[in-house]
């Protein structure tokens, strides 16, 4: 009975997730990149706060049934995302980025933080599970100014980095893996894409990972392959989200789902479901 109430919960909170769709995005791109009640003087605060935000209660409601409490992350959150990053790409996975990258990307092991050129352009989000940051994620807007961070590691074509916002440093914490954390940051995500009219999200993830965690959850191969640095193990794939596609909240939803019921009173993962985030 009691599970067949909870999907009954994720079910209303799916439908309630599509409405979105058949709305017009309250704020489109030019909007997003000079919003003067955001950013009447560009010396007053970060390019990136113009598409910072309050989520909308259904991805609350979300994180909610999973223990978990999404968020936009202010300035003063920043480090705790840096110091997460720290402990999962650094220390768990051994990333030991070479000096004089291109984004400024360096590890302060005395501080326990990553830290790199785009941290106070970007906005941050993420999750937390009582008074811990468990995941973190963060968008880089389009800026004519500067570009994105994964276009200074290789050639992009045009046509995939117009009306484009980047995603990157998505990270969760070790002991909270298993599908639903990840999906609650990629929902985020989707959401700020389609809030602020973006044609396109974009992410890089390593394979293997890229097909096993990122394409189930509705990303799409741009047919981009790199190396951030030569000395890589593995190459990394550029995958985009469109926010206009209805698929990815149903994939997302299809995750959280699965990783409920997992923790349901004789609830099992099946063949597939235990999946690692980066």
């Amino acid at each position: 009975a009691l599970g067949r109430l909870l999907m009954r919960w994720l079910l209303a909170l799916l439908v309630a997730a599509w409405v979105p769709l058949f709305l017009p995005p309250p704020v489109g791109v030019t909007g997003m990149l000079a919003d003067d009640d955001v950013l009447a003087d560009e010396k007053q605060a970060p390019r990136g706060e113009a598409i910072a935000c309050d989520l909308p209660w259904w991805i609350h409601q979300v994180g909610r049934v999973q223990g978990l409490r999404p968020a936009i992350l202010g300035r003063e959150d920043i480090d705790a995302c840096r110091r997460l990053l720290f402990r999962v790409f650094h220390e768990e996975i051994g990333w030991h980025p070479p000096a004089g990258n291109p984004s400024g990307l360096r590890v302060e092991r005395e501080a326990g933080r990553m830290v790199d050129d785009y941290d106070d352009e970007a906005v941050w989000f993420g999750a937390y599970r009582g008074a811990a940051l468990v995941a973190c994620c963060r968008v880089i807007p389009p800026d004519p100014r500067r570009p994105l961070e994964v276009a200074r590691y290789t050639a992009i074509p045009a046509a995939i980095l117009d009306g484009a916002l980047e995603s990157n440093r998505l990270a969760v914490l070790r002991g909270h893996r298993g599908g639903g954390t990840f999906a609650l940051v990629v929902l985020i995500l989707w959401w700020i894409a389609r809030r602020h009219g973006v044609q396109r999200a974009l992410i890089t993830a390593e394979e293997p990972l890229s097909q096993k965690l990122y394409r189930p959850l509705g990303w799409d191969f741009t047919g981009v392959r790199f190396r951030y640095h030569p000395d890589d193990p593995h190459p990394c794939e550029l995958l985009t989200m469109s926010p206009d596609g209805g698929h990815v909240v149903k994939s997302i939803a299809r995750t959280v789902v699965r990783a409920v019921v997992r923790e349901l009173p004789g609830g099992r993962a099946g063949p597939g479901d235990r999946r690692r985030t980066p």
